[in-house]
């Protein structure tokens, strides 16, 4: 009897230590996948920042080439009244400039990521006073409208100390507003409302554009996520993302109201510190 129950308790050793191997050989095959994994990833996010940054430099001299065409033509009124069709040229040199600026916000979007990825974005808080930088952005930000728009604004309580990272802040302020305008057609307006109540900030940006399905919301904030109703214009998927993660650093939150072909109201919560 003795002789059976020890012959049972060896079977059952020998399975375990059958089963502890092969568990460490599958711990072993995960290390390895993972790690290959974050290799892959980090060569990425290398890849991305230098394509990045190389793409940069000659999109500058475009646009530094187009500008001083611009200028010796300007400057040659002779050369420039034989010209035909100038109405045509200069639609076409605003072309090349809106395009390049295209270029230049998708690049440093994919910057933005590879530096959030490295750990590399300065959290720099510092007191301002918020209407003043609200009325700084506005003021930027009505360049950025199509024919037609118009940017309606609603402040309350706002002339109060803040502290917080401005670059940050206008970063994801821009991306939104830049979505709301892309999203809505010409002649529709963008509604930005901003207040500090109960030590609270909240920022409100509006539009009237094409909006959000609701079953797609919850992937909102997801990277290179586009829901299927913007896929005809052009975009990285990647502002949003960028948008929650910097609020994420200041400890801040964002929220969608939206339905399709009504267009989205995001709003940022943030809390009103102020350092002496």
């Amino acid at each position: 009897e003795k002789l059976f129950i020890c012959n049972i308790l060896n079977e059952i050793s020998f399975h375990l230590e059958q089963q502890i191997i092969e568990e460490k050989d599958k711990n072993k095959l995960l290390e390895k996948k993972f790690s290959k994994k974050a290799e892959l990833n980090e060569l990425q996010s290398v890849f991305v920042s230098m394509a990045a940054h190389q793409f940069r430099t000659p999109l500058a001299g475009i646009i530094s080439s187009v500008n001083l065409i611009i200028r010796y033509l300007a400057a040659d009124q002779e050369t420039w009244n034989r010209i035909l069709n100038k109405n045509k040229i200069e639609e076409h040199f605003s072309k090349i400039k809106l395009s390049i600026k295209d270029l230049t916000d998708i690049l440093n979007r994919f910057l933005s990521i590879s530096k959030l990825e490295e750990g590399e974005i300065k959290h720099e808080p510092k007191n301002f006073i918020l209407e003043d930088f609200i009325n700084d952005f506005i003021k930027y930000s009505q360049s950025l409208l199509k024919p037609g728009q118009k940017l309606i604004c609603n402040y309350e309580n706002t002339n109060q100390c803040v502290y917080l990272d401005e670059e940050l802040l206008k970063n994801c302020l821009l991306n939104i507003v830049s979505n709301a305008i892309k999203y809505s057609a010409n002649q529709q307006n963008i509604y930005f409302s901003a207040i500090i109540e109960n030590q609270n900030i909240l920022i409100s940006i509006k539009d009237e554009g094409i909006g959000i399905p609701k079953e797609e919301q919850k992937f909102l904030f997801r990277r290179f996520y586009r829901a299927k109703n913007a896929k005809t214009l052009t975009g990285t998927g990647l502002g949003l993302n960028i948008v929650k993660k910097y609020l994420d650093i200041m400890n801040g939150e964002i929220s969608c109201i939206s339905e399709k072909g009504k267009g989205a109201r995001f709003t940022i919560k943030l809390k009103q510190i102020c350092h002496e």
